[in-house]
């Protein structure tokens, strides 16, 4: 049997089927690729976020591990009443300014006896360094050998071993920049810290109550407020460091009152903004960053016998004969003083003065 050929019609159509399936199937697939794009994206941004909130939470927890050293290395060695902190200076006078560890803070034993009496050993010695990689024991008695840690600019010199503590934003001299060296934690990152001093420093934040406008402690006569004027002071004479002449509270009472509020170097300027219509104080504020202390507190403790000091106020109340009798006149013929080692008498809770018989805690050494 003879088949008859396909007509040139019908041959067409069927290429013309394939062509369009062609193309659908062409369509589908980019659009599935589009989707699985669609979907490559925000998961590739996810795992980029999530490394990324990783990376910032271990250096989160890198800081917590740093401050948290730094309290406990501070309240070992300055928790002691018998401890004070002083600057590498003390050990070497010939310390230039520009040392990276000029502004580093020491700490030095003050205790003179131990609890049995016998001769301290370490009395006057310096027993570290408040700043992270020279805290050990073994960095003692010296001042570190550094070679110098940030670039004029204030930048690290080496940014894997370094850390800019205090830069540009804060102080204006390189010279007045402190960096300390990075402490690796694991191999999870670093960290570093620094200890500054603020009790070697002149308090801002102080004026005095007249000054403020405030009335004066009730029963005190104006006598007895000259005197505690001219033994103790209201404020420090900050006017008379550059740049800070119109800092001046006791010519403004509302200027008194914005720097007895303040806290901070930021409160402070904005008190000088008020008085100068400028902010003429920031400058002189990074001058003297390790000069002045915006938040400085101070504890009566003794630091050389412990505990707090004595009150030495009553004891110019004795008369001459009864002063006489007491070591501090320098010539005590009573027994009762003659050692000065010995406890003097005592009723378990407190001193008695043998010259009057009363209960004191002025009068004697613990």
């Amino acid at each position: 049997m003879i088949i008859p050929p396909q007509s040139t019609a019908r041959r067409r159509s069927a290429t013309s089927n394939h062509g369009f399936a062609l193309i659908i199937a062409l369509s589908l697939m980019a659009l599935i690729f589009l989707l699985l794009l669609s979907l490559a994206v925000p998961t590739r941004i996810g795992l980029e976020n999530l490394s990324q909130a990783q990376t910032r939470n271990e250096a989160r927890q890198n800081a917590l591990c740093g401050l948290t050293i730094a309290l406990g290395n501070l309240q070992k060695q300055l928790g002691v009443d018998q401890r004070t902190s002083a600057s590498p200076f003390f050990l070497d006078d010939s310390l230039s300014a520009n040392s990276p560890v000029y502004h580093w803070t020491g700490i030095w034993d003050t205790k003179q006896l131990n609890l049995d009496g016998t001769d301290n050993a370490t009395y006057g010695e310096n027993l570290g360094w408040l700043v992270s990689g020279y805290d050990a024991p073994n960095f003692a008695n010296s001042v570190p050998s550094v070679a110098n840690l940030v670039n004029l600019d204030g930048t690290p010199v080496n940014r894997k071993t370094t850390a800019v503590l205090v830069g540009p934003g804060s102080a204006n001299s390189v010279n007045n920049y402190v960096a300390a060296p990075k402490v690796a934690v694991g191999n999870s990152g670093e960290y570093a810290y620094w200890v500054g001093d603020e009790g070697r420093k002149a308090m801002a934040t102080l004026s005095g109550r007249e000054e403020r406008g405030d009335t004066p402690f009730p029963g005190n006569s104006p006598n007895v407020r000259t005197r505690n004027l001219l033994s103790a002071p209201p404020r420090n004479g900050l006017d008379v460091l550059t740049g800070l002449g119109t800092l001046e509270p006791g010519s403004d009472q509302k200027l008194a009152k914005d720097v007895w509020k303040s806290r901070s170097s930021d409160e402070m300027k904005l008190a000088g903004i008020r008085v100068n219509n400028s902010d003429l104080w920031e400058e002189p504020f990074q001058d003297f960053y390790h000069d002045l202390s915006f938040n400085s507190y101070t504890l009566q403790t003794n630091t050389r016998d412990g505990g707090l000091k004595k009150d030495l106020s009553l004891l110019f109340e004795l008369d001459d004969a009864d002063f006489a009798r007491t070591p501090y006149s320098g010539d005590s013929s009573d027994p009762a003083f003659a050692d000065w080692t010995s406890p003097p008498p005592t009723d378990g809770a407190s001193y008695i003065d043998p010259a009057s018989g009363d209960q004191v805690s002025y009068l004697f050494k613990e």
